[in-house]
């Protein structure tokens, strides 16, 4: 599971880069969320609380599902991992 994430988040970042930018406004929480992610993967038992990372990622997708779409299908494969892996 840890490499589907760490996959998953690599298309992510290649998504993000080459896509349309991202409201400014949505652009911090997002770098934020993703950056809690990857500390997960690095150091599950010492991250934040798990299910509020995954609310947010939820969120998160909402909030992207219009302008982004290909960005929230990424973010909610990234939350099901997580989810799957009690991350």
């Amino acid at each position: 599971r840890r490499k589907r994430l760490t996959d998953k988040l690599s298309e992510f970042d290649d998504h993000l880069g080459a896509g349309d930018p991202l409201d400014s406004e949505l652009e911090e929480p997002l770098q934020e969320a993703i950056g809690s992610v990857r500390q997960a993967i690095e150091a599950p038992g010492e991250s934040e609380d798990h299910e509020d990372l995954t609310d947010t990622l939820s969120d998160l997708a909402l909030k992207l599902e219009v302008s982004h779409p290909k960005l929230t299908e990424l973010l909610n494969h990234i939350s099901e991992i997580l989810a799957g892996a009690g991350i």
